[in-house]
């Protein structure tokens, strides 16, 4: 595991696989079952997408902007699939400033 001067010992045990497989993957599987279709995002969100992920392509990454509000999506130069491992100071960069604005 990786660590920088932007993460502290607590955030970099969100790097777990447990986080990735009790938290995001059974999100992701509701999502695209259509759990939360009609519903809308209304808090600001940032989503950020390694821009060299080949897993995922760019335009399924899309959203609807009728579907959230203060929705900004990002694609981190650098950055592939498992986002937080392979650019873990852009992340942190781009949390940092969204939360700040």
């Amino acid at each position: 595991m990786r660590t920088s001067p932007r993460t502290s010992p607590s955030c970099a045990s969100l790097h777990a696989p447990a986080l990735y497989r009790q938290l995001i993957l059974p999100e992701f599987i509701k999502i695209m079952r259509g759990a939360y279709r009609g519903r809308r995002l209304r808090v600001p969100t940032l989503v950020l997408f390694g821009a060299e992920d080949q897993l995922i392509p760019k335009d399924a990454m899309r959203f609807h902007e009728d579907g959230a509000t203060g929705l900004q999506l990002d694609f981190v130069p650098g950055g592939a699939h498992f986002l937080v491992d392979d650019q873990p100071e852009a992340v942190a960069q781009r949390v940092e400033a969204f939360l700040a604005a």
